[in-house]
């Protein structure tokens, strides 16, 4: 029969809400089963990974607690125990300085600063590479140093490279970069003006003869700077420098020679996830010889390259000069070391000679860390201090008087001493008034208020270079505040490194005194201090509270 359309409508429409009901259903059943197999999934996933955690710790506790055996197992037999412990050493102390510094801004947070070549009134050429030439120029009525880049396709994107790297580095012990010319036809860093010129310049100057040779001190005091740089580099900006020489090491005038790091074209970013940068960059005298076996750089790298510099200040000469690029190559890869010979601008004592050596090692596991390498430098530096000028008379006699006047303001004259005259509100905000009150702060509240991890190990140390409280004695430290116009800057850090008692060593100590000594002597006789009887009391003072 023929159906009515009326009637096919109305079934079409009832078969319609039928399906729809249907599907309803069908979607409430699987989202229903899906709902609880995600739940079981959940569960199971929570389960999995406390699973996980719970052996990672077990594990991390095992290997906290074995740590010489867990390294033995990764290592084999190519290291010893001493090895072993400086490695340990080293890792704790980046651990704990990493751990302390305020991080750098990364590139994508910088806007370098781009100056007009226009603005640039530009003077003679300092120096000239492969890379372009070194200008003195005039910036805002300021003496800055110009690296032009030699015009070039690629010449731009070496110059942003190397600002990307700078420009983030704020240390005393780094040039600073002022910002770049982008000029494609002449791209230009702007640099801070180092008046003395290279540390290259300095040693060919000297041992050409047109120069007398510096005190030992100086050098010594130069060379600490280096590993000081370094040292930031490494453990706070986690930059491998890939290029270290004397070149790269500018000096200023005020006022003595002191260093800073400088060049950072070949530089790079260490990632934490990656134990080398593979690349052959480098010049080839202060190459280390995991480069020339196309190893990769690491931090180890510019351990080499320092102790190459090293060589340098001990000499006055280039590592491997006057030898072709085959015979470095082939005589750094077998393990060999320039020889420095019996001719030194610094007396070579064993341990001296040890560090030298230690530095340069073949394999970069086996070499000196930094921080061992700073300290053995701040000793030699210390010796070299207390040697100066012998103890006079007037020091001798004045023993009795153990009650030097001590400074008004001790922690203000300490911050003063180290730099630090911006963070004397801000320890006072903390209940600071004295230099002894520092111990009870700790690292981790000075590190929030900006206060850098080298700057953190002087003022540590500062305070550690005191007398135990009770003795009746002046502490080493109000001996310091007493010295009317010491130079904090070149003599502090290394005396301190002499008073710190971690070592127990007797002859340290008295290195330490007779520093001290020598220096209320040098301070008297340059009239710094005011009167005949000021001097006589001040030294006096100090004498006995070095006794």
């Amino acid at each position: 029969d023929q159906l009515a359309f009326g009637e096919i409508g109305e079934r079409l429409s009832a078969c319609a809400q039928l399906l729809q009901a249907h599907m309803q259903v069908d979607t409430q059943r699987f989202l229903a089963a899906w709902r609880e197999e995600d739940a079981k999934a959940r569960v199971e996933d929570d389960d999995n990974l406390k699973a996980m955690l719970e052996d990672l710790a077990e594990k991390m506790d095992r290997n906290v607690s074995n740590a010489e055996q867990a390294m033995r197992e990764a290592l084999g037999d190519l290291v010893t125990r001493d090895d072993l412990q400086r490695i340990l050493d080293g890792h704790l102390r980046a651990v704990e300085l990493a751990g302390a510094a305020t991080p750098s801004p990364s590139p994508a947070q910088l806007t370098i600063p781009v100056i007009a070549d226009k603005n640039l009134v530009v003077h003679e050429r300092l120096s000239a590479g492969s890379f372009g030439a070194v200008f003195r120029a005039k910036w805002n009525r300021e003496e800055v140093a110009v690296k032009r880049l030699h015009a070039g396709h690629e010449a731009r994107g070496a110059m942003l490279k190397e600002a990307r790297v700078h420009y983030r580095l704020r240390s005393s012990r780094i040039v600073l970069l002022l910002g770049i010319v982008d000029d494609p036809h002449a791209p230009a860093l702007v640099l801070e003006f180092m008046a003395a010129g290279s540390l290259r310049d300095l040693l060919r100057s000297v041992t050409s003869g047109r120069s007398p040779v510096p005190s030992s001190w100086v050098l010594l005091q130069i060379y600490l700077d280096v590993l000081v740089g370094l040292e930031y580099l490494h453990l706070e900006a986690r930059v491998i420098h890939r290029d270290l020489k004397s070149a790269n090491v500018m000096l200023d005038t005020s006022p003595e020679p002191r260093a800073k790091l400088t060049d950072f074209g070949l530089a790079r970013t260490k990632s934490c996830s990656r134990s080398t940068l593979a690349s052959s960059a480098g010049t080839s005298n202060w190459t280390a010889p995991e480069i020339f076996n196309h190893e990769g750089h690491s931090y180890a790298t510019d351990v080499y390259s320092a102790g190459c510099v090293l060589f340098e200040v001990l000499t006055g000469k280039e590592p491997w000069e006057g030898m072709s690029e085959a015979e470095i190559v082939g005589g750094v890869v077998q393990g060999f070391r320039p020889k420095v010979g019996t001719m030194t601008l610094l007396p070579i004592t064993e341990e001296m000679e040890a560090l030298f050596e230690g530095m340069l090692q073949r394999q970069p596991m086996h070499r000196t860390t930094l921080e061992h390498a700073a300290r053995s430098v701040e000793s030699f530096l210390a010796a070299a201090i207390a040697d100066k000028i012998p103890s006079s008379a007037a020091t001798d006699q004045g023993r009795d008087n153990r009650h030097a006047p001590a400074s008004s303001d001790e922690l203000a004259t300490l911050l003063s001493g180290l730099k630090l005259q911006d963070f004397e509100q801000k320890l006072r905000d903390f209940g600071v008034d004295t230099p002894a009150d520092l111990s009870d702060v700790k690292d981790t509240e000075l590190s929030e208020i900006g206060l850098k991890p080298v700057k953190l190990r002087q003022l540590r140390a500062a305070i550690s270079a005191g007398t135990p409280e009770g003795t009746g004695d002046e502490s080493a430290l109000d001996a310091l505040v007493a010295l009317k116009g010491f130079d904090a800057r070149s003599d502090f850090t290394a005396i301190v490194g002499m008073m710190r008692t971690r070592d127990g060593n007797a002859d340290v100590q008295e290195q330490a005194c007779r520093a001290l000594r020598n220096l209320v002597s040098i301070n008297a006789e340059n009239g710094i201090l005011t009167s005949a009887d000021e001097g006589n009391r001040t030294r006096a003072g100090t004498a006995g509270a070095v006794e």
